[in-house]
């Protein structure tokens, strides 16, 4: 596995990690529950998840509303 392979890998295992996050905050969100800090899920979002966060946002109608997202 060359180095090209270990950072795709990277990061589409962030972007995963990333949507399933949204995913689950959306979820809590519903059921009134503890939920993912913006700041975490802005956080995976710049480590490599932007297109997870992005796919989230649309997936699950989940922070549309809010202006820094």
């Amino acid at each position: 596995m060359n180095w090209l392979h270990f950072i795709i890998a990277c990061l589409l295992l962030a972007n995963v990690v990333t949507f399933i996050a949204y995913g689950i905050d959306k979820y809590k969100a519903k059921k009134g529950k503890w939920r993912i800090s913006e700041a975490t899920l802005l956080l995976m979002a710049f480590w490599g998840g932007s297109i997870g966060a992005w796919l989230g946002m649309k997936a699950f109608h989940h922070k549309t509303m809010h202006k820094k997202f």
